[in-house]
């Protein structure tokens, strides 16, 4: 009973010391929007109004290209074979349209929505850092990256 009563005295110091440390990593869309509130240079309250409406925009926009990216997922043997049907090809084609149009009334509502917050310039930036890609954000060389 003692011998118990320790290892469960050092299980909770172990886990008081690496609990709180050890925290669930964030998300892409969390780092997409800490790194766009940080580049954009704005005060500490404005941040504070803009980081939730920014986590809210990234997860419409990706709810609005859903379906598309889950058809391309459900053919991507097809497409990297090079082996599309016309019909497959019709069907990924008209869901990238509807996506495309999700994304721009997406974009559209929260340009509105933005601007509420920030000037104009900073609603341009805002979208622009928003694109950048994962491997700018997480401060890693893309593949596509051309050296100077």
């Amino acid at each position: 009973m003692k011998r118990l009563k320790t290892i469960f005295a050092i299980a909770m110091v172990l886990t008081t010391i690496y609990g709180t440390s050890l925290q669930a990593a964030p998300t892409k869309q969390q780092k997409r929007a800490a790194y766009t509130v940080k580049n954009l240079k704005v005060d500490a309250q404005t941040q504070k109004a803009l980081l939730p409406v920014i986590m809210e925009y990234l997860t419409e926009i990706k709810n609005a290209e859903k379906p598309y990216d889950d058809l391309k997922r459900k053919h991507k043997a097809e497409i990297s074979k090079g082996t599309l049907t016309d019909n497959v090809a019709n069907t990924l084609l008209a869901a990238k349209w509807k996506s495309a149009k999700s994304v721009v009334a997406v974009k559209e509502k929260y340009e509105k929505r933005f601007r509420e917050i920030l000037s104009a310039k900073k609603v341009w930036l805002c979208f622009s850092l928003l694109n950048d890609k994962m491997s700018k954000i997480e401060g890693k060389k893309s593949h596509d990256d051309e050296e100077d």
